[in-house]
């Protein structure tokens, strides 16, 4: 069963939640866990890894000008990313579509690859495996595919998934082929709309999802969807987390409530 914590917006406990879900199904099914918010990965943080295994790097296309060019304007012309200056191409502007080399008569234009990001893979009890996108680059989803395909290796019986929040590209990589989608929400207006637009999105692939609260009690509202579990905001929380410790293996109020949530997600398995 692949399981994905998402959010609609940043901010609302998303990663300390997953980390916390990831260890207590460790301890009843075989599982793997992917971090999938390649552009802030965190599991390795909050799981301390000391030991990781590069497993892929990602690369993509960009476009260089070579010594054959005669400066004629037409790529500065044609790119609509405004990559090129000075008949020099900036790679992280360049969205590696083709437009220059097409309109060169010249042959003065030709592709090469950059790296974007990186796959790596470690052991904390289960398998982790994670990505990084490299700073300045683009092409999260294309990693997180990637990400996905690596952990078919294992055959686990749960796929615990930390997704990126929002509702763009780097979501839908990663919710569209999950069985549940669990959405973390706090009682805030701007998380309840971000929500409601991740819902929409769900919705429209067909993807089953329960909604949980976390930080209940900082602000009263009125949701306009069913809460299927609540965790207490409790101030012991950045504590925990600034000493690198798990939810699930604190003496709080919110460790005792996600060890709730886990009891009532295990009758979906």
């Amino acid at each position: 069963m692949k399981i994905a914590v998402v959010s609609g917006k940043g901010g609302v406990g998303k990663s300390s939640i997953s980390t916390s879900l990831a260890k207590l199904f460790s301890k009843d099914f075989n599982i793997v866990a992917l971090d999938c918010d390649v552009d802030a990965p965190n599991f390795n943080l909050m799981f301390n890894v000391k030991d990781k295994r590069l497993l892929e790097i990602i690369y993509r296309e960009v476009y260089k000008i070579n010594n054959n060019c005669i400066k004629c304007g037409k790529c500065l012309n044609i790119c609509q990313f405004d990559a090129i200056e000075d008949f020099e191409i900036n790679p992280i502007l360049c969205e590696g579509c083709g437009a220059c080399e097409l309109i060169c008569e010249f042959n003065a234009i030709e592709p090469t690859k950059r790296e974007s990001g990186y796959i790596y893979e470690s052991f904390v009890g289960f398998p982790l495996i994670w990505g990084e996108l490299e700073v300045g680059e683009s092409g999260s989803g294309k990693i997180i595919e990637h990400i996905k395909r690596h952990a078919k290796k294992y055959k686990a019986e749960v796929e615990l998934i930390d997704g990126p929040p929002g509702v763009g590209c780097p979501l839908i990589s990663t919710v569209k082929d999950v069985d549940l989608a669990l959405c973390i929400v706090e009682p805030t207006k701007s998380s309840v709309n971000d929500c409601l637009r991740l819902i929409e999105t769900l919705n429209f692939f067909n993807i089953e999802y329960l909604i949980v609260e976390n930080k209940k009690g900082i602000n009263e509202i009125n949701y306009p969807f069913k809460i299927f579990h609540s965790i207490p905001f409790d101030f012991d929380v950045p504590k925990l987390i600034a000493n690198k410790i798990l939810l699930c293996d604190g003496d709080i109020k919110a460790s005792k409530s996600i060890k709730e949530l886990y009891e009532k997600l295990k009758e979906f398995i």
